[in-house]
């Protein structure tokens, strides 16, 4: 089942995301999560869901940059961390050359919407200024 990306990221407050390279203007789909960098090509579209200090350092390694921006399947990188994760500039500036989005989200509760492509409940600033309207 394709999940749409930027559909799970609009439930997430805005102010637990940190956009670190641009978000993607058309629809962006994945089918699948990994939470680990893996030695081979993804098989279908992934999302990267990282919140394991290890992975993230892997990111500041240019060899394994330049393997994940070479993956066609590679759909987004998502940092699941309350503190904030330092990318080496030079890979984050290629990550963002070749228009990989990566989003750091704040709160790790919303990592089971990610591994589930479910959307839970929560109230998005949206809902409750609709509430809000009706009072």
């Amino acid at each position: 089942m394709k999940t749409l990306l930027q559909d799970i990221l609009f439930h997430i407050p805005l102010y637990q995301l940190t956009f670190l390279t641009p978000l993607p203007k058309e629809e962006t789909y994945f089918e699948s999560v990994s939470t680990s960098i893996p030695d081979q090509w993804f098989e279908t579209p992934t999302l990267l869901l990282l919140d394991h200090d290890e992975e993230c350092l892997k990111l500041s390694n240019k060899t394994f940059v330049n393997r994940l921006i070479q993956d066609s399947n590679l759909i987004g990188i998502i940092l699941c961390h309350q503190h904030e994760m330092v990318i080496e500039e030079d890979c984050l500036a290629l990550l963002c050359e070749c228009k990989v989005p990566i989003v750091r989200a704040e709160e790790s509760i919303y990592i089971s919407e990610f591994l589930t492509g479910k959307k839970q409940h929560h109230h998005s600033f949206s809902m409750l200024s609709m509430e809000l309207i009706g009072l």
